[in-house]
């Protein structure tokens, strides 16, 4: 477990604004030490990194619980289409522009927490999903 101090400075983000997502809702540790501070384990840690990922593309915080759950849809929806044998360019899952696609499709299997993530649902899963996303941008640019 860590402290809000450990966290700001590992994640590079001020303790405030971890008081302020705990506040919110949007990452709120895991334990709370004797003094009743704030302690932060790895999966914490690893949801924080997440919102933090997703600021940095310009999701506003007050999206961030609708994003997820259509995230977290869409990532089941893929899971089954990819389980039924569908070729990774036989459908278009999300409404992401080109310029997007281009950007995130190799995340899939060069980001270690993204590919484990899609690993761990499906082996395979990875890397279909980056030729699916690769196989829309081609399609919107013909």
């Amino acid at each position: 477990m860590r402290t809000v101090g450990e966290v700001a400075t590992l994640t590079n983000v001020t303790v405030r604004t971890l008081h302020h997502y705990d506040t919110i809702g949007l990452v709120r540790p895991s334990g709370r030490s004797a003094a009743g501070y704030r302690l932060d384990d790895q999966a914490d840690l690893e949801r924080l990194r997440t919102v933090l990922f997703y600021r940095k593309l310009g999701f506003p915080l007050e999206d961030w619980e609708e994003f997820k759950t259509k995230s977290e849809a869409l990532t089941l929806r893929i899971a089954e289409v990819f389980r039924a044998g569908a070729a990774a360019d036989s459908d278009r899952f999300s409404d992401c522009s080109h310029e997007m696609h281009q950007r995130l499709g190799e995340m899939y299997v060069t980001d270690p927490r993204f590919c484990a993530t899609y690993e761990a649902i499906e082996p395979g899963l990875a890397g279909w999903v980056r030729d699916a996303i690769i196989a829309n941008a081609r399609r919107a640019t013909d």
